[in-house]
């Protein structure tokens, strides 16, 4: 049985995708721009089309990206697999660096020939502060835990049972209450339990 799709569901569906979706020609021009990649980078379709890719690239990224775009474009093998994910900084319109995951798609002619590079990319600044933050918070207390352990093999036996039986246990585990304020499938591995020499 047949089901027929929506009318010009291809197009609609590159147009409306909630991703950001982008095609470059073989120069590194822009020549498409959908809805979703003026959410993203804040540059309308008038202005991106037509622009090099550099509009999104930081200055600083920019050669490392072209040294690799034109090998490609001249035929070179991409060291990235199909349909892998991608994780690098942009620019966005007001002058801000945002993270972007993306994926990429090389399009060719009847004859083989790769004539430009579609991309689907999405916004995860976000998500990449947090990770982040999450890193630093770990470092920190792992620092910390480096520094007492010396003190804590110091300290005589009758003393560290007494830590564990102490009426207000919080006072041991204030290190590590930051972490255990996360919800529990945030936490990183081993960091459940509330003993802080766990």
């Amino acid at each position: 049985m047949s089901i027929a799709l929506p009318a010009r569901f291809p197009e609609r569906l590159v147009a409306e995708c909630p991703d950001a979706v982008i095609y470059a020609d073989a120069a590194g021009n822009i020549r498409y721009w959908n809805a979703a990649a003026t959410r993203t980078f804040g540059f309308g379709a008038i202005e991106a089309i037509g622009s090099p890719l550099d509009l999104i690239i930081p200055e600083w990224l920019r050669s490392r990206h072209w040294e690799g775009y034109n090998k490609v474009m001249s035929g070179a093998q991409s060291r990235y697999d199909e349909g892998a994910l991608l994780a690098v900084p942009a620019l966005h319109k007001d002058g801000r660096q945002i993270s972007i995951e993306f994926a990429v798609l090389p399009l060719r002619d009847d004859t083989g020939s790769l004539v430009g590079i579609a991309a689907f990319l999405r916004d995860v600044t976000k998500r990449f502060k947090e990770v982040r933050a999450l890193r630093r918070e770990l470092a920190t207390h792992k620092n910390e835990r480096q520094v007492a352990a010396p003190l804590f093999h110091s300290v005589p036996d009758t003393a560290i049972a007494s830590l564990f039986h102490h009426k207000d246990e919080t006072e041991y585990a204030e290190p590590y209450s930051k972490l255990h304020q996360l919800p529990r499938g945030r936490r990183p591995q081993g960091m459940n339990c509330r003993c802080p020499f766990n």
